[in-house]
């Protein structure tokens, strides 16, 4: 029997064994490689192995995909391990590209790589009313498509949102382009310095 848990009744053939690699690997700061086939429910014997040595290990982990339906499908099947791992929070993360309503409405032609200073302006002169609804806690353990549209009818900042419940997440969950710059550039917030972080790149 093995000692990670799915939240599922039966486990399907190899995902526990699957599972039991990738913690070990995370155990031992190890590169692993992995070649699965379709079905055979890859993302859930991912997900045991990362929230298991996330708590074990007191580390995080950050997920990435490749799309924004990808970052859905994770964070959907991550919420199904509240029960089993209730001190464990996983959470979405998207880019300025795809969250800043009120770029999209005031400077829609504006390039990603300055959003982030469009943003960080517009919150310090007080000229953005989705950051400044964003500060009452939301739950938000909806689909990420959901909630950006949830958060376009509320009028909220989904990235402002999203950024605290990454501060607080063991198991981060983006695409490349939204992560890897920020990573690249240290400029993810939700970071703190003495974070111990396994990378799992889908």
């Amino acid at each position: 029997m093995s000692f990670l848990k799915l939240p599922y009744e039966k486990a399907r053939k190899g995902q526990l064994e699957l599972a039991e690699k990738v913690y070990q690997s995370m155990l031992n700061k190890e590169d692993l490689i992995i070649e699965a086939p379709n079905g055979m429910g890859k993302t859930a014997a991912l997900l045991a192995a990362t929230f298991k040595a996330c708590e074990d290990l007191k580390q995080r982990a950050i997920f990435l995909t490749r799309t924004k339906k990808q970052i859905d499908q994770v964070y959907m099947e991550g919420l199904k391990f509240k029960n089993i791992y209730p001190s464990s929070l996983i959470s979405p993360f998207i880019s300025y590209s795809d969250g800043c309503h009120l770029a999209n409405l005031k400077e829609p032609n504006i390039l990603e790589d300055f959003l982030h200073i469009f943003c960080r302006v517009n919150v310090k002169t007080f000229s953005c009313e989705y950051y400044s609804n964003s500060l009452s806690d939301l739950v938000i353990d909806l689909p990420l498509s959901r909630l950006l549209r949830w958060s376009k009818i509320k009028r909220f900042c989904p990235i402002e949102v999203l950024r605290r419940r990454c501060s607080e997440a063991s198991v981060i969950v983006g695409s490349y382009n939204s992560i890897i710059p920020r990573l690249i550039e240290g400029t993810c917030s939700f970071l703190r310095s003495n974070d111990n972080i396994s990378l799992i790149i889908d």
